[in-house]
């Protein structure tokens, strides 16, 4: 009995109560003979229940310059429960930040969770990744340890990580004149009707073309304007478009004309009761059409409009509205809110008066009244886009800050980041994913107007809920301002006209942007 003790002893620890990993089931023993293993040990073994753990944490710890595009790695040891792997178990989060969302899916037998952020992560910032108790695996074993990492992301954003070069495609043929300050209309059908326009720096153009997104071609329209117009916006209306305003060669215009696609002809529409230049208008849900602000001139000089009109289907006319705006405007901008409200946001110079504002047009009542905070700073010429979420993302109008309104509190607030340049005349594009696409416009640099071939990209998703901007290495074919970008039917965007180099003769070429 004494040499049976004194060979366990030797041999360390005995071998029924071999210490084994306790994510690991104990393999088998054969019985070597006796041991010293007491009856209690036993009842601890048959009661030890398995768990798992994680083996490997992706991005590891201390990683440095991981990519934007990233995806976040978990492996356990054991084939874990879908159901246990959520925000509240699993928490990806930028260091003082919120939580990101993600989606998950599983590789390796179940063993690897995959996690992927919606969106991207921001450039150079420290995350954390956190597994917490509660994540079980498909046979119901509980985690035995939490686990976290941090890890840094790259500082710079890869040159062809949001826009390539390949989505965009010319356009082999052209329009019949080149056309800059010229108005897009998308018809009911897909077809683009592009009207009007400077042919050069005093030429108006009096004729309009089709684009057919089917063949990819411009086709001329047989029939004319009937005066030449440029700077004046148009709308979709009774299936054909409305062109309103603007500038007709000597003066403010006062006139619109409608375009019938039944018979492809542009006839006079109903006269405005005000003349306006660099105005803006928009077709509300019920049909009609609104129009606010913009530019008259008398004598030498230019008179801001405080009025608005509305056109009146019953009356087959336009009137001013019920209301008067709040703020005399012009190179503003009117957005449709997802409840049909309107937003009108800036159009007033830096030091006309006050500071900036922005309104809203109910047109239920034809009033309007003061957003509850007024808008970060001045701009004109600019953009605003509608996100699908319902806020409105607003940038340059050679204000390089970029904002966002939420209709829901009638605030503003700083979106992330800023335009790498002080864009004015740029067209914004709403792609996928509310991702946004600044293109081309004006810089006035001094006495230097530069017009400009780079583009800026808006990512909702960088920096959390505020978005950041990005800058693609990608260019434009050719510098372009005073250009128009129209959403086709299924995604694509057309890209058509503007100054080019040198700010000359308007551009008759155009480029398609596919955003897939």
């Amino acid at each position: 009995m004494l040499a049976l003790v004194l060979t366990a002893v030797s041999s360390g620890v005995p071998t029924a109560i071999a210490a084994d990993s306790p994510d690991q089931d104990a393999p088998d023993q054969q019985d070597s003979g006796p041991t010293l293993t007491s009856p209690a040990k036993v009842k601890a073994k048959k009661k030890r229940k398995r768990t798992i753990k994680v083996r490997k944490l992706r991005p590891k710890s201390g990683a440095t310059f991981v990519r934007l595009d990233a995806t976040v790695r978990i492996r356990f040891n054991r084939a874990v429960d879908p159901e246990t792997i959520n925000r509240t178990t699993v928490s990806i989060t930028p260091l003082g930040g919120e939580s990101l969302d993600w989606t998950a899916t599983f590789e390796k037998n179940g063993k690897q969770a995959v996690l992927t952020p919606v969106g991207f992560f921001d450039p150079g910032k420290d995350y954390q990744v956190s597994v917490r108790f509660g994540v079980t695996s498909t046979k119901g074993d509980l985690l035995k340890k939490q686990d976290s990492a941090i890890f840094f992301t790259d500082a710079n954003v890869a040159p062809l990580q949001f826009i390539r070069p390949d989505q965009f495609e010319k356009v082999a043929s052209t329009m019949f004149d080149g056309r800059t300050e010229h108005s897009a209309t998308l018809l009911a059908g897909g077809r683009v009707l592009l009207a009007g326009g400077m042919v050069d720096g005093t030429a108006l153009s009096t004729t309009a073309d089709f684009f057919d997104p089917v063949e990819d071609e411009f086709r001329v329209v047989p029939s004319r304007l009937t005066t030449g117009r440029a700077f004046h916006p148009a709308v979709e209306f009774a299936g054909g478009a409305l062109l309103i305003g603007g500038w007709d060669g000597v003066a403010a215009s006062d006139t619109t004309e409608l375009f019938d696609p039944s018979v492809i002809e542009f006839r006079p529409g109903p006269g405005l009761v005000e003349r306006r230049d660099f105005v803006d208008a928009v077709r509300l849900d019920d049909g009609r059409v609104l129009v606010v602000g913009g530019l008259d001139y008398v004598g030498n000089g230019a008179s801001f409009s405080v009025t608005a009109e509305i056109y009146d289907a019953s009356r087959g006319s336009f009137r001013l509205t019920l209301g008067s705006p709040e703020d005399r405007r012009a190179g503003h901008r009117l957005t449709l809110l997802l409840d049909g409200r309107v937003l009108i946001t800036g159009g007033q110079a830096p030091g006309a008066g006050g500071g900036a504002t922005a309104e809203i047009f109910d047109p239920r009542t034809e009033t309007f009244e003061y957003t509850t905070t007024p808008p970060l700073g001045f701009r004109q010429l600019h953009t605003a886009t509608l996100l699908s979420d319902g806020r409105v993302f607003i940038a340059d109008g050679g204000n390089g800050k970029m904002e966002l309104f939420d209709p829901e509190t009638g605030r503003f607030f700083a979106a992330g980041g800023a335009s790498f340049v002080r864009r004015t005349k740029a067209t914004a594009s709403l792609l996928p994913g509310d991702k946004v696409l600044l293109l081309g416009g004006f810089d006035q640099r001094g006495t230097q107007t530069l017009i400009l071939e780079s583009m800026d990209l808006y990512l909702p998703f960088l920096g959390g809920g505020i978005g950041r901007v990005v800058r693609p290495e990608v260019v434009l074919d050719s510098p372009r301002a005073g250009h128009t970008a129209t959403t086709l039917t299924g995604g694509r965007v057309l890209i058509a006209g503007g100054y080019g180099p040198g700010g000359g003769d308007s551009l008759a070429t155009a480029l398609i942007f596919d955003p897939r």
